[in-house]
């Protein structure tokens, strides 16, 4: 099973193992060849790692799963058709003064966004939290909520709903997309071909 998340330490607060360096560990070539008979495929079962991205190599393992990071995506917010904020550019005043949710599995009001404004002597307010960012957006379209999420990963969702995408008014690290296997899984040499064929499908389409 391969799988795919966006790193919460960015946004949200989902799975902040991924990134605990004190519990990272180098995925070795010792990891068992796993896969059940009949998942792999004919053409890349002579594939060679050292061939493609070296997803192997620049791994690292958190409890028995390999998690590789993939790519970058930047933070934009969603707001819907005709909201007071498209009215004019973005400003950090303009952004704190509106009513915003987050999105978090664990119904966090609170997350980096918050730190960075704290830091720049700010406060949003935070009334509202969803689980995944499909509710997110859908709050955001039906209400003056606005929320703050990854783009190129959530911008078909947008499209569909046809929110108004405004730019962050304010500097903060990109979020880094992950690639998650379980480590039985990785020498097996058709995994490894899907892994590094999603690796530079990804970072060809994040490229910016």
């Amino acid at each position: 099973m391969l799988r795919s998340s966006v790193a919460p330490t960015h946004v949200g607060d989902g799975q902040e193992t991924l990134t605990d360096q004190n519990h990272l560990h180098r995925c070795t070539s010792d990891a068992p060849v796993g896969g059940p008979a009949g998942h792999r495929f004919s053409r890349p079962g002579d594939y060679s790692p050292t061939s493609g991205d070296g997803s192997r190599r620049e791994a690292h393992t958190v409890n028995n799963n390999c998690i590789l990071p993939a790519c970058t995506d930047r933070l934009v917010l969603a707001v819907r058709s005709g909201h007071p904020l498209t009215e004019q550019p973005v400003t950090v005043e303009s952004y704190t003064a509106a009513e915003h949710v987050t999105v978090s599995r664990r119904g966090s009001l609170h997350d980096r966004i918050d730190d960075a404004l704290t830091a720049l002597g700010h406060e949003r307010r935070v009334i509202a939290s969803a689980p995944t960012t499909a509710p997110a957006l859908q709050l955001a379209h039906d209400t003056d909520l606005v929320v703050t999420l990854p783009d190129a990963t959530t911008r078909s969702s947008r499209h569909q709903l046809g929110l108004t995408t405004l730019q962050l008014p304010l500097e903060l690290p990109p979020v880094t997309l992950h690639l998650l296997w379980h480590h039985r899984h990785d020498n097996d040499p058709a995994h490894t071909w899907l892994r590094d064929t999603a690796i530079q499908t990804l970072r060809a389409l994040f490229r910016t």
